[in-house]
């Protein structure tokens, strides 16, 4: 009965503000609302991606074990609980990016250390082939350098959603190149401008700047 009236309170205050608010403002805050709504719409797909790519086969459309799981999936990438929840869906989105990244490289060895004795290449081949070079792609250390600089020059608050047009103009301009992968699957797509799925530009975005991280130092804010 107290939450129904905390409810009924609260709902009256939102009629009362929206009563004196004009007809731009309500139709800014539309707009804000809708667009965090995709956001988060997109959020949560990819998170239920991420989960499904390291085997949870839980019901993730429940959200107490969605949340379970997110929370679980945190705590076994070392954080305490304090800062799992401190985290914005964002941060943890991209914290659990790179974990599946490792496990699936991980797995790939895996499946070649599992292959019989008489499927595996010989140890004197393993290593002549694959010496002088590490595992997987090199990770393209100038350009990521030069996202950073340019996503730090435009958005420094770190709200790349918000400048995510401006920025994606200013790395076509300056001839960066987007993933390959994005012309695999949208022969339309030509450049950053072209790739209409934000929350998969804002993952390579801050893929780069994490890459860039640790090449020298750059304002957090550009992470948050």
């Amino acid at each position: 009965m107290r939450l129904a009236e905390e409810n009924e309170r609260f709902l009256a205050r939102c009629r009362e503000l929206e009563a004196r608010m004009s007809p731009e403002e309500r139709e800014h805050i539309a707009m804000t609302l809708r667009e965090l709504g995709r956001s988060m719409e997109e959020t949560t797909k990819y998170e239920h991606s991420l989960l499904r790519r390291l085997g949870v086969n839980a019901n993730l459309d429940d959200s107490e074990e969605y949340y379970l799981r997110l929370w679980s999936a945190g705590r076994h990438m070392g954080l305490s609980t304090d800062e799992f929840w401190r985290l914005t869906p964002r941060e943890f989105c991209a914290l659990l990016d790179l974990k599946v990244r490792e496990f699936e490289l991980l797995a790939g060895t895996n499946e070649l250390a599992e292959k019989p004795k008489a499927d595996r290449p010989s140890t004197n081949s393993v290593r002549s082939s694959s010496a002088g070079r590490k595992r997987g792609p090199k990770p393209d250390h100038e350009n990521a350098r030069r996202v950073a600089e340019i996503v730090a020059s435009i958005a420094p608050s770190g709200d790349l959603l918000s400048k995510l047009d401006e920025i994606s103009d200013a790395l076509d301009e300056q001839g960066i190149p987007y993933p390959k992968r994005w012309r695999s699957k949208d022969r339309n797509c030509r450049g950053w401008a072209d790739q209409l799925d934000r929350s998969l530009k804002v993952k390579a975005l801050k893929y780069r700047i994490v890459i860039a991280k640790r090449l020298k130092p750059i304002s957090p804010k550009t992470l948050s």
